[in-house]
């Protein structure tokens, strides 16, 4: 009976991620076809990746977001999906540049 509790747990636990996985990847597939530039199987797996990647954080990001209506949360996600590595740079830049002004840290210390 264990093994069952054990899939059973496996497998709510994949529904909270999986569909909108799921859904960054068709973003990502998506760039990648109407991209003009030519396909490689490299490029294509590094969009691919990336969109899952972006994605999933984007859906991380509106998951307590409870007034947002989850149809607006799961396009986010899937357009999320479609702009991967741009988006995951803009995100970075943003979080850096925030974490540089809520830095605990005084500046005459030499660590900072």
């Amino acid at each position: 009976m264990h093994e069952k509790e054990t899939i059973v747990s496996l497998l709510q636990l994949m529904g909270g991620f999986v569909p909108p996985v799921l859904l960054a990847l068709a973003g990502g597939t998506v760039r990648v076809l109407r991209g003009p530039e030519p396909c490689s199987v490299r490029q294509v797996l590094a969009t691919v990746v990336t969109a899952a990647f972006t994605g999933y954080l984007v859906h991380l990001l509106l998951e307590p977001a409870t007034f947002v209506p989850e149809g607006m949360r799961q396009a986010c996600v899937g357009v999320a999906g479609y702009a991967g590595g741009q988006l995951l740079d803009i995100i970075s830049a943003r979080m850096c540049a925030a974490a540089k002004t809520f830095s605990p840290l005084d500046k005459s210390d030499p660590r900072g």
